[in-house]
């Protein structure tokens, strides 16, 4: 989880500059990108130990599913700009290389409920939290929103993914010990994690 993680945290980073570059210099939008994506990571912590204890469970499966969703905001942004141009087909080749891409992710949002028994319409909730804000993003996206609002998305995207990062790091921390981190099985979750959405992004 935390590599899928760390790869849509660079992918959404990434995505937020290049818009950001796009963006009228004297709005400062790289800076909007980092500076909102310190302030969304500081207030979902804060939320999420909001009664002294970190978020476990179906709670930090929801806080995965809201970054991957922000993201996906953006990403749907991206595909509704495709659209206002007349790039059909683009805008459909990114919207299928999107669902495969996002299906990975799922993987990252299922896995801190491994041992629980969540009801159905809990993960029917999850997916349409990570999801549906695709389809905002194309609604949105071609009305041509401006790049620098798109940029302050991703911003906040990344911000909210840093937080998850944050929290299931943590997480193994406090299960395993500190020294988990480093042990073979726990590094080659991590790098399988990495290699796998960089192999489904191949496709967007």
């Amino acid at each position: 989880a935390v590599g899928l993680l760390v790869y849509l945290l660079n992918d959404t980073m990434g995505e937020g500059f290049e818009l950001a570059g796009e963006a009228v210099d004297r709005l400062r939008a790289h800076s909007l990108v980092i500076v909102s994506a310190a302030v969304t990571l500081a207030v979902l912590i804060a939320i999420g130990r909001r009664d002294g204890r970190p978020p476990q469970g179906i709670m930090l499966a929801f806080f995965i599913a809201l970054g991957i969703g922000l993201h996906n905001l953006g990403e749907g942004l991206v595909v509704g700009a495709a659209l206002s141009t007349g790039a059909a087909a683009l805008a459909t080749f990114l919207l299928v290389g999107f669902v495969i891409h996002n299906v990975s992710e799922g993987f990252g949002i299922a896995a801190p409920m491994v041992g629980e028994r969540p009801r159905w319409y809990v993960f029917v909730g999850l997916a349409a939290l990570a999801g549906l804000p695709a389809l905002v993003g194309v609604l949105f996206g071609a009305q041509a929103v401006s790049p620098y609002w798109a940029a302050l998305c991703f911003g906040i995207g990344a911000g909210a993914i840093a937080q998850v990062v944050f929290e299931v790091t943590a997480l193994i921390a406090r299960r395993s010990g500190a020294d988990a981190l480093g042990r073979p099985a726990v590094l080659g979750g991590f790098v399988a994690g990495l290699a796998i959405m960089y192999a489904t992004a191949l496709l967007v």
